[in-house]
């Protein structure tokens, strides 16, 4: 299930496409489209580590649960400005009867998917990097950022454990 970004044709200042490690997702939160879940949005948090003008055309970012992924093909025209962030709001409850202690108003993307609040995995990723479910994300040169949660207990330290509705996820991406 692939998607392509719709974005407003970018006018600003000169940019250059990102390279693997350029662009990395510091934050995710997973509301799993529970209506009493204390933010009515999902969202993915993106940062560029650079001095520039970045377009994400060259790459994707992908959401999966099991086995099997949704992906966010970027456009062109999708640019991070320097030392900034990129707020992706994902799928908006329907019939929410929650007390919103944090809106997601003002954000650069809007996508489609539900985000779990318990387990997944998302993925940013270059266009041609082979991006697999339940993949050793450590060791493939064509992914710039990932996070994942589980239920399951593991020691790799890109997971986060016990993760519920009412936390969200924070990776420090620049390591």
């Amino acid at each position: 299930n692939t998607e392509e970004a719709t974005t407003e044709e970018y006018t600003g200042d000169a940019y250059t496409y990102a390279e693997v490690g350029d662009i990395i997702i510091t934050k995710v939160y997973g509301n799993d489209g529970n209506v009493d879940a204390p933010v009515k949005s999902s969202f993915i948090e993106l940062y560029n580590t650079t001095d520039k003008n970045l377009s994400l055309g060259e790459f994707s970012i992908y959401y999966g649960k099991g086995k099997s992924f949704s992906r966010l093909k970027f456009s062109e025209h999708t640019i991070i400005a320097p030392s900034s962030f990129f707020l992706i709001k994902c799928n908006e409850v329907e019939n929410y009867t929650g007390v919103e202690l944090l809106r997601v108003d003002n954000y650069d993307l809007e996508w489609s998917v539900k985000i779990d609040n318990k387990e997944f995995e998302i993925v940013l990723a270059h266009n041609d990097a082979k991006v697999e479910p339940a993949g050793d994300f450590r060791n493939n040169s064509g992914i710039s950022s990932y996070v994942t949660a589980s239920l399951t207990p593991n020691v790799d330290i890109y997971r986060v454990h016990d993760l519920s509705k009412n936390k969200v996820i924070i990776r420090n991406g620049l390591e």
